[in-house]
């Protein structure tokens, strides 16, 4: 929706292993926040490693939204 509001096209992709990954980190934190079990509660280390991974997908898109964003307003503003 961004992209075309500002009329850019963000480079996205919500169909390789960051989008899994960050699908799986929120199922890692509804785990913690809404356990069943006390094993619910439990993080290893794959669990870290998945957060960590969808974390990185999820910046590397915000960053691409703020750029496109840049190139709008300076657009916008330019003349």
């Amino acid at each position: 929706t961004a992209g075309d509001v500002f009329g850019h096209s963000l480079d996205d992709n919500f169909r390789d292993q960051g989008w899994q990954s960050f699908q799986a980190a929120l199922d890692v934190r509804d785990g913690l926040t809404h356990p069943k079990t006390f094993e619910d509660c439990h993080v290893d280390d794959d669990a870290l490693e998945t957060v960590d991974q969808g974390h990185a997908w999820f910046k590397d898109l915000h960053n691409e939204f703020v750029r496109v964003a840049h190139l709008h307003r300076n657009r916008e503003h330019s003349w």
